[in-house]
């Protein structure tokens, strides 16, 4: 299945109390960064923002609203909540940066992504066997979340939450042609099942609300993709990376004769939060391996094709550049 970043579309945000709609903006990248150890990059201006929620049917006993300035990049959310009511809203704001080739060619890298001067300030109500939170976090697309702040009520009186020119950093591997997102994102969300018992978080009325001055983009290291080898018989390498090169040991994997792989997302990147669904760019086969057949979605749906080793393609190297199934790839089997 073609993949998307939460820029390009409708984005389906799941909370503990409801499915959300979020329909982002988005204008062209802010920054370009090179991958060279040492460049940085720092953004200019918020161009991705957005913001969304809603009340859990049957959407009783229940409020809230959300906003997103990408002018003074600050972001508001709240929801109220009493008897069986559930809600949640969200908004976020942030920068794209673009990666490009290194001037010796690097096409891989290690960044440090900061979000610097946050402040945020809100408060939480909780009593009784109301619940109600508010989470600030950062992110970047594609990569790592980082929870900034959980905020949680409860007692008599609502509790404050305040902080000032703060910094939150994240590291991730990034590769040059790609966009990246990097956001602030508030949540507030509040479940009540009494009447008297209310529940309300509050990061948005008078100056409640959370902003960050700006975001800088660090290159920590790089280098250019290396041939790993060949498959022995019997296996399959695949690859993110047009050229059947690695490079590092996350960018590829190996299966035998035999692997019925019914589900890429659950097929972990190393020890990142990505996942090998729609990432396949190239594939080595191996001799003794009768065919690969690959398909558009999991569990082998959707459109399908074959891959050998030909007489015009006796090593079996299928770069999937330019090809329709190029970063579309979801399951497959080897025989």
């Amino acid at each position: 299945m073609k993949k998307f970043h939460f820029v390009h579309g409708l984005v389906v945000l799941v909370s503990v109390f409801f499915v959300m709609a979020f329909l982002p903006s988005v204008s062209s990248a802010s920054g370009t960064i090179k991958l060279n150890p040492g460049a940085t990059v720092t953004l200019s201006s918020a161009d991705v923002y957005g913001q969304g929620g809603g009340c859990q049917i049957p959407k009783i006993n229940c409020g809230g609203t959300s906003s997103a300035s990408p002018s003074d990049k600050s972001i508001r959310a709240k929801a109220i909540a009493s008897l069986s009511g559930k809600g949640s809203y969200s908004a976020k704001v942030g920068e794209r940066f673009y990666v490009a080739r290194g001037d010796s060619g690097q096409t891989y890298g290690r960044a440090r992504i900061t979000i610097s001067g946050i402040s945020y300030y809100g408060t939480v109500g909780a009593l009784g066997i109301a619940a109600g939170k508010g989470v600030l976090r950062m992110g970047v697309s594609g990569g790592p979340q980082k929870d900034i702040l959980v905020a949680a009520g409860g007692g008599a009186a609502a509790k404050v939450f305040q902080n000032s020119n703060i910094s939150s950093t994240v590291e991730m591997e990034v590769k040059s042609g790609e966009a990246y997102d990097a956001y602030l994102e508030i949540i507030a969300s509040a479940g009540s099942g009494s009447l008297v018992s209310p529940a309300e978080v509050n990061f948005y009325d008078d100056n409640k609300r959370a902003s960050y001055q700006n975001i800088r983009v660090d290159i920590i290291s790089s280098g250019a993709p290396i041939n790993v080898g060949d498959p022995g018989p019997g296996q399959v390498f695949f690859y993110d990376n047009h050229q059947c090169k690695s490079n590092n040991p996350n960018d590829w994997l190996s299966f035998n004769t035999g692997a019925k792989i019914a589900d890429l997302t659950t097929w972990k990147v190393g020890s990142t939060s990505q996942n090998w669904n729609d990432r396949i760019s190239c594939m080595k086969i191996g001799p003794g391996v009768s065919k690969v057949i690959v398909y558009q979605h999991i569990k082998y749906g959707g459109k399908t094709k074959t891959f050998t080793r030909t007489s015009s393609n006796p090593n079996g190297v299928w770069s999937l550049q330019g090809d329709w199934w190029d970063d579309s790839i979801s399951s497959f089997k080897i025989e």
